[in-house]
């Protein structure tokens, strides 16, 4: 991902952080950040661990937690 996200900076693509669905086909399940597989917990640390990553990166704006 921070290949990817680097590469398009330097085509000048901003870039939105967005999780859809922790599975295949699932984005309309019960419409909350994490679901019973996936505590709120354990994803606010993944959202936590992308926020400190990517902080000072100019090309990242945004990110959607859930829709």
């Amino acid at each position: 991902m921070e290949k990817i996200i680097n590469y398009m900076g330097t085509k000048g693509i901003v870039v939105m952080l967005d999780l859809h669905s922790f599975e295949p086909d699932a984005f309309s399940s019960n419409g909350l950040w994490y679901d019973n597989s996936h505590s709120e917990s354990l994803v606010v640390e993944g959202w936590n661990r992308l926020i400190a990553r990517f902080k000072n990166t100019w090309n990242v704006f945004a990110i959607d937690v859930k829709n």
